[in-house]
């Protein structure tokens, strides 16, 4: 009854509903590290975003439009849910890449965030999502 109220509750939600600083605090605290929000300083004198997060790993913008987010892309910028760019740093591993990736691709998705509460074993192997009581 709980999941299907989550879902309920969930299923008006889009990526523009999803704030960067929430998505890795503590799922990916490890794989990005040092965390800071530079909206100020980056969103309007850098870029057209509406939110920036910079890590030791990269720097992650999110954007208003694709439109707005295929502008600023550049060749080696990963686009995560039309709206979100991610500019890795030099040397980050592939599996920190990846998990962080699948974070944000699953962010207020209902049951994806959360995949031991629906019965499926999680992707990554890790305790992302653990089902609280």
């Amino acid at each position: 009854m709980l999941v299907a109220t989550a879902a309920l509750m969930t299923s008006c939600l889009t990526a523009h509903d999803v704030e960067l600083r929430f998505v890795w605090d503590t799922e990916a605290a490890e794989e990005l590290t040092n965390q800071k929000d530079v909206t100020g300083t980056v969103c309007g004198a850098m870029f057209d975003c509406v939110e920036a997060l910079q890590a030791d790993q990269g720097l992650f913008l999110k954007f208003p439009s694709e439109d707005a987010a295929a502008a600023a892309k550049q060749p080696n910028d990963e686009l995560v849910r039309g709206i979100f760019l991610m500019r890795w740093s030099e040397g980050v591993p592939v599996e920190d890449k990846e998990f962080v990736t699948f974070v944000l691709e699953n962010a207020l998705q209902s049951g994806k965030e959360i995949p031991d509460a629906l019965g499926t074993p999680n992707p990554l192997g890790s305790d992302l999502g653990t089902a609280r009581p």
